[in-house]
């Protein structure tokens, strides 16, 4: 009966061991997700591999350049030419942000990084 008990216990503390291990990894990958929204995914590598010590993160890059985007009276497009329909508006940005992914895939030297303002 005790033996039953302890293969019981163990199980349960092995499944629940398993289960914090995938919660851990669920967890990793959405910070991963979040950071490479931010950073280049050379950087975010280095995070996972050097841990907390930013002072060994830094690159050098040669050439880079930055594109701003800002779609100038974009409300006012929104309401005139699709008639104040969010959905439709929400529609074409996304059209227009996949079309520039499309672009930045084609060039494997290029990094997309997203920031809001």
């Amino acid at each position: 009966m005790v033996l039953k008990h302890f293969s019981s216990f163990r199980y349960l503390k092995t499944k629940l061991a398993q289960q914090e291990q995938d919660n851990l990894i669920i967890e990793q990958q959405k910070t991963d997700r979040i950071l490479s929204l931010a950073l280049p995914k050379s950087v975010v590598a280095k995070l996972r591999t050097v841990g907390h010590n930013y002072d060994l993160i830094s690159e050098r890059i040669q050439r880079s350049s930055v594109l701003f985007l800002d779609i100038t009276n974009w409300d006012s497009i929104v309401n005139k030419e699709l008639a104040g329909d969010i959905r439709r508006g929400v529609v074409v940005m996304n059209k227009i942000w996949e079309g520039m992914d499309d672009v930045i895939a084609n060039h494997s030297e290029l990094e997309k990084i997203k920031v809001r303002i």
